[in-house]
């Protein structure tokens, strides 16, 4: 039951169904817990007080086991059955779908930001968005930093990710982006269909992932969705995730032990340092000061028990974090690592 229900909340769950649902049925939220990642909600019935918590970010390790247990629990507290819960939260994603969908016909299309670093990726996405006047393109970003400092000036509905950028790559640039501007919508699109990047992406809280070699119904069908406050995955994508959800594992295939202690910001540094970029690059490439920088590398050394940045930059091949690139030079890796 609990692995069905984890597949169920990963697809249909997002937080708009859930905090309708909790507050039509006269629950209340009463705070998060001291990490920020659940969130407590109350409620009295028949003399009892009863309290549900709710996972309030993807970014949560364990998001979907989470999601199935505020189900769960919802169900007892309410003296109803699972599936009556399911059901009701598909019934909210429906007035979701309509009260957007009529939305988004008043307004002439949601406006989507395009992020991938080929030109022609990003020329081939605008075309087939032409003959759809549902969506308007209304800028284009070849890096994530980019497409930060167009988002600060420009704000959208959605953004069409590329998962391998280079410098931030999809899955940090994603992370950024939702920090500044919670309520934006991303759809990943990748050509690698591991399951590492999927779960990686969806925990950094994208909405969608869609194969590059996807058609374009799929494309649309994903745009849609997530414009609507669904989430949509590519059919071989779906596949393979619900086989790992059905196997207890949603983890990614890094070492947990050596980096489960890092914050999302100190692994952005931790590869970036381990791939060889200085402070001063970092500093750039995530907006931060170079001093902070500095401390979130001495901040990672000790929680590793590292002493330098070799000795770091192997912590990170070992967590999969990062992979050494086949066309460096021992030489050029020594240089760049020394800068």
């Amino acid at each position: 039951m609990i692995q069905t229900l984890k597949a169920e909340a990963l697809r249909l769950i997002n937080p708009s169904q859930v905090h309708r649902m909790l507050g039509s049925t006269g629950w209340r939220p009463r705070g998060n817990d001291r990490e920020g990642a659940l969130e407590a909600w109350t409620k009295l019935v028949v003399d009892k007080v009863h309290t549900i918590l709710v996972p309030t970010s993807a970014e949560y390790r364990d998001y979907a086991l989470r999601l199935a247990e505020f189900i769960q629990a919802f169900a007892k507290a309410e003296g109803i059955e699972v599936a009556a819960v399911v059901q009701r939260l598909r019934e909210e994603d429906e007035k979701i779908e309509r009260r957007v969908g009529n939305a988004i016909e008043a307004r002439g299309g949601v406006e989507i930001l395009l992020v991938d670093d080929h030109k022609i990726v990003r020329d081939g996405v605008k075309a087939i968005l032409k003959h759809h006047p549902d969506f308007r393109v209304v800028g284009e970003a070849a890096s994530g930093q980019e497409a930060i400092q167009f988002l600060k000036r420009t704000p959208v509905e959605l953004v069409v990710m590329d998962l391998k950028l280079q410098g931030l790559t999809g899955v940090e640039t994603t992370s950024e982006i939702l920090r500044y501007f919670p309520e934006i919508r991303i759809v990943m699109l990748s050509g690698y269909r591991d399951e590492d990047s999927v779960v990686a992406s969806l925990k950094a809280g994208a909405r969608a992932f869609v194969l590059k070699e996807a058609g374009e119904l799929d494309l649309i069908d994903a745009l849609r969705t997530v414009a609507r406050g669904g989430t949509y995955l590519s059919a071989d994508v779906s596949d393979g995730l619900l086989r790992r959800l059905q196997n207890g594992n949603l983890d990614s295939g890094m070492q947990r032990p050596l980096i489960e202690g890092l914050s999302p910001r100190e692994l952005q540094v931790m590869r970036m340092v381990a791939e060889g970029k200085t402070s001063k690059e970092i500093a750039v490439l995530l907006d931060l000061g170079l001093q902070t920088v500095r401390g979130y590398r001495k901040t990672m050394m000790k929680k590793l028990g590292v002493n330098n940045v070799a000795e770091l930059t192997q912590a990170a091949l070992a967590a999969g974090i990062t992979h050494q690139p086949e066309s460096e030079t021992r030489e050029v890796r020594r240089a760049r690592l020394g800068a």
